[in-house]
């Protein structure tokens, strides 16, 4: 209300609205090196001086912009009308300040009166303000008032629901900037959307990820901030920032069959770009062009807007349900919705009609007020300056120049380097450098708020005794919990244990041993935390490798790698471990039918007796094939190493053990000889045998592997089922755990052979040697090739290879994992990139709940900032990153910028609000949450209902209780190891 009362008082000192035939005068101001100008014909342009290229770089020759939705006058087609004017009356108040006046008259519609103030932003000067570079910011402020109405609609016009044969009217307003560019194609510059855009790299069912498509358009609670950034020329920046004075308020009614709405409660805004004309874009209220998502959820059959008119949401979501975490996925990814949306204008038999546009409009009515503001920002991309400043700012260690990054080659190319190699590495990093800093001084801008009120000793509680409650005891076989129940009901409806992602077995095992040992009784009285820990983790470690006799043929074939296809027992040495060389585990037990699954698909076993996969046929029905996502087993494989070292050592356990020791690195190694589980170990280290063995020579893997066993030979094939070797970021970190931990294992001793006799302490350090050698060539492979765009895909093995938050949080992690092994500050500079690349999937403003809800999932009070969005394709939200939160913590103790404290904070704390602390959520039990929830528009395929913000799906799983309990107890860990001065020193001769 208040911007309201202060855009008005602005009219009026700006003038009456009369038309003023004389010369319009020329005023500008001046900040940095931009010059906002409005010329005499009313038009406005900005010229950024320190650059070689065209000026001005963006402009508008009538920047008053009214949208006019009728629907009688287009019944086919029923797009708003874009009536445009210059300004009419400008006054240059100071040095820093422009007001001016427009009127917008549109036949059929009414008179609107824009009223625009332009000044130099305050300055902000923090102790961050060098990260983000020097931006040159442009505070605008609008008012548009609907002065008169058409005489055809004296009458107030009668609003009519969207399908109805009565009139509909309303209107948007917008501010927007013609590029000035030598572009003749119509692709979109490269621009970054926080969770929606990050360059060209989008499928191309996602928003911006069409060419075909003339308009570019996202709500912006699709956003996790509400900007945006584009290379408008080589060497310039603009970025749009919504003021965060503003609210995004919405109302129960603004939800996806039901466009358009009219409706002045409606207070967000849209940003993104007219391709055709070549325009950066705000529209108020927030309206969708060519593409909105379909649903909340993952990922492929999204869709573009629709004619809601006739569409049929129930009869298409039926036929075309979107698969989620939860549900198998289409046998046919080729069909149904994902090749309705590559065209923009094709009607299919079975899906949606052709896209209209999801539009949001205020009435056109007397005395109908927007009230916004925005602010501009422009900025110089130099790539040498930015390159030297980040060399100063970072490579201050001597082995820096032998760790350098290489110039962008594609997977497998000869490695020879042009001149254009060079400019297209320079390009790249240009523009993932433009991507941080614009990042960075939004996340100052807006201050994100942090719910430290939240008792995150009671969440972990809450989330431990939810997972050890639901714990089904199988006794000699596999226990654990299954991965999925009704929040509200407690019924079971996923039976299976998984090693990995949604069921996380051996995470949930990690935390539950954590929680259950140190005390008689456990902490906060989980008397059977540790026990059923146990259990879950040895009933893994004894039934889930793939067992076959030592010395059986297994032919693995690399096609990443280039390398023929060789024959020879798993593991780089022997294939020592306990399993005779097989460590590629099952990783999915069907607590119903009691046996394993994971040949039957990603999700759940198939009823009946066990069938031959289909992933791999063969006339053999000896032969079984099934599928190891790389995810799924790095994960499982190392959650066992750290359960190991936790029971060996539980004074210490923690992703980042060097956090507080800035000369020497190690991940919680043993104090004294490790007696307890010996077999966790060596199930472990087999495994990272195995990964030693398979990897590519250009350092990757792929992201997912088709096992094929012969039950009656025993003989192990292992091919590729993905090309893609997009997750190969995530085992870095399991990889330097090992190199760090091998030496103080058990198995260390039965190394050496009879004819090649080593010590043990000679083993250890060739053992680290190969381990950290594989982990460096990994990362290397992470950064070339996804790094360097600040564009990380792969990780989310139902959404595959699409750019998502996952695959942001395992890179940091990776990269900051080899700096702690190494102690060489490149691969600081890659975690730091890539932490900031994950900051961007969090929500740093609030987008609340309706204003005419009542109960909502979303409880009253608590505020969307702090989760975070998964995945371009569509725009869910969740709490994933909760499990990183040290990881943020010791970005910040190594680096002193404070974003990363403000990131360690909002994953800590603000990630626990979905959780039913107290019992008034009515859920099955206290410190139980949705796994997912909306923020926006969108069809939810949990509960097939038509939803907007607000709304969790109806699922527990147990990730969101172990990933939260992971994260809290990492933290804790490391509070306690900062009291720690001195380690005591391990004796090699207590060693075997």
């Amino acid at each position: 209300m208040w911007l309201t009362l202060c855009l008005l008082q602005l009219a009026l000192s700006v003038g009456g609205r009369k038309r003023d035939n004389t010369k319009v005068p020329k005023a500008q101001i001046h900040v940095g090196n931009t010059t906002l100008i409005l010329d005499k014909s009313g038009g406005l342009s900005v010229c950024f001086h320190s650059t070689e290229e065209r000026c001005p770089q963006i402009a508008d020759s009538s920047p008053a912009r009214i949208y006019t939705y009728n629907s009688n006058l287009a019944p086919q087609q029923a797009f708003p009308v874009l009536t445009t004017r210059p300004y009419e009356k400008i006054s240059q108040e100071s040095e820093s300040i422009i007001n001016a006046t427009a009127v917008v008259s549109v036949p059929g519609a009414g008179t609107f009166i824009v009223y625009d103030s332009y000044s130099i932003c305050p300055k902000l000067t923090t102790r961050n303000s060098g990260l983000y570079g020097l931006w040159d910011e442009i505070c605008i402020t609008r008012a548009v008032q609907v002065d008169q109405i058409s005489t055809a609609l004296n009458e107030p016009p009668n609003i009519a629901p969207y399908g109805s044969n009565e009139t509909m009217l309303g209107f948007m307003s917008g501010f927007s900037l013609q590029m000035n560019s030598d572009r003749n194609d119509k692709n979109l510059p490269q621009t970054f959307m926080p969770g929606v855009m990050y360059g060209y790299t989008l499928p191309v069912w996602a928003i911006g990820g069409n060419n075909d498509f003339t308009s570019v358009m996202a709500r912006e609670d699709r956003l996790s901030a509400p900007m945006m950034t584009s290379l408008v020329q080589r060497g310039v920046a603009v970025t749009i920032m919504r003021g965060r004075e503003m609210v995004p308020n919405t109302v129960l009614n603004d939800t996806l069959v039901t466009a358009p709405i009219i409706d002045s409660r409606m207070t967000f805004g849209s940003l993104g770009q007219f391709r055709n004309t070549k325009e950066l874009a705000w529209v108020y209220p927030g309206s969708e062009w060519n593409r909105t998502y379909m649903a909340m959820t993952p990922p492929s059959h999204q869709q573009s807007t629709f004619n809601a008119r006739s569409f049929s949401a129930s009869s298409w979501q039926h036929s075309h349900l979107v698969h989620h975490r939860m549900a198998p996925p289409p046998s046919d990814h080729s069909d149904g919705i994902r090749g309705q949306q590559q065209a923009n204008d094709a009607p299919t038999s079975d899906g949606p009609p052709p896209p209209r546009g999801l539009w949001r409009l205020h009435p056109i009515e007397r005395g109908v007020v927007h009230a916004y503001n925005l602010v501009l920002a422009l900025g110089a991309v130099d790539v040498n300056m930015s390159s030297r400043q980040q060399r100063h700012q970072w490579n201050t260690s001597t082995h820096s120049d032998t760790h350098k990054h290489n110039k962008m080659e594609p997977v497998d190319a000869a490695s020879t380097h042009t001149s254009n190699a060079s400019q297209f590495q320079d390009s790249t990093t240009a523009w993932r450098m433009t991507m941080e800093r614009a990042w960075l001084r939004a996340v100052e801008y807006y201050n994100p708020s942090v719910r430290r009120d939240i008792n995150v000793s009671l969440a972990l509680s809450l989330s431990v005794s939810a997972l050890n409650d639901l714990f089904v005891d199988r006794h000699q076989n596999i226990s654990g919990v299954p991965s999925g129940a009704f929040k509200d009901s407690g019924k079971v409806y996923s039976p299976s244990l998984q090693m990995g992602f949604v069921g996380p077995q051996l995470r949930e095992a990690l935390v539950m041993l954590y929680q259950g040992q140190g005390t008689p009784r456990g902490k906060d009285g989980c008397e059977t935390c540790a026990k059923h820990a146990v259990a879950m983790i040895n009933g893994w470690v004894q039934h889930s490798a793939t067992t076959v006799p030592r010395g059986s043929n297994r032919t693995v074939s690399n096609a990443t790698a280039g390398t023929a296809a060789s024959p020879g027992v798993l593991g780089f040495r022997g294939g020592r471990g306990a399993f005779g060389g097989g460590p590629v585990a099952h990783t999915n037990w069907d607590l119903n039918l009691d046996r394993w699954c994971d040949d039957d698909g990603m999700w759940s076993c198939s009823p009946g007796p066990k069938k031959v996969s289909g992933l791999q046929a063969s006339a053999d029905v000896s032969v079984r094939s099934r599928l190891a996502y790389l995810r799924r087993e790095v994960v499982g494989h190392q959650h066992v190493l750290e359960a190991w070292i936790l029971a060996n050592n539980q004074s210490m356990l923690t992703n980042n053990q060097s956090m507080f020791n800035n000369t020497q690195s190690e991940f919680a190694a043993p104090d004294v000889l490790a007696t307890a589980h010996p077999a966790w170990f060596q199930y472990a280290e087999a495994f990272a045998a195995w990964l030693v063995e398979h990897q590519a020579t250009n350092g990757s893997w792929y992201r997912q592997y088709n096992v094929s066993v012969n039950e009656v030979t025993g003989a192990v094939a292992v091919t590729a089922a993905e090309l893609s070797a997009s997750a190969t970021a995530i085992p870095i970190r399991f990889l330097t755990q090992m190199a760090t931990t091998v030496h103080r294992g058990t198995s260390q001793c039965e190394h050496h052979t009879d004819t090649e006799p080593k010590n043990a302490d000679h083993l250890a350090d060739e053992d680290r040697h190969v381990y950290l050698a594989a982990a460096i060539k990994a990362g290397e492979y992470a950064w070339n090739n996804y790094g360097v765009y600040g564009n990380y895909i792969g990780a989310a093995i139902d959404n595959p290879d699409v750019t998502d938050k996952e695959s942001a949080c395992f890179a940091m992690d990776g990269f900051l994992a080899l700096y702690d092994a190494t102690q060489n500050t490149t691969w600081l500079q890659r975690a730091r990139s890539a932490a900031i690349v994950a900051e961007t999937w969090h929500r740093i403003t609030d987008v609340p709940t309706p204003l005419d809800a009542a109960a909502m999932d979303w409880a009253a009070g608590d505020i969307a900032t702090g989760m975070s969005l998964i995945a371009v394709g569509h725009s869910g939200s969740d709490t994933f990153s909760s499990m990183f939160t040290q990881t943020f913590g010791a970005l910040f103790t190594r680096t002193g910028e404070s974003h990363f404290k403000t990131f360690a904070d909002l994953t800590l704390y603000n990630t626990k609000q979905p959780m039913d602390f107290n019992g008034t959520k009515r859920y099955f039990k206290r410190g139980f949450m949705s796994e997912l929830f909306s923020f926006t528009v969108g069809w939810n395929v949990f509960t097939s209902r038509n939803d907007g913000r607000g709304i969790g799906d109806p699922h527990w799983v147990p990730w969101v209780s172990a990933n939260a309990a992971y994260g809290i107890m990492q933290t804790q860990i490391a509070q306690r190891k900062h009291k720690v001065l001195q380690r005591r020193p391990v004796t090699n001769s207590s060693r075997c």
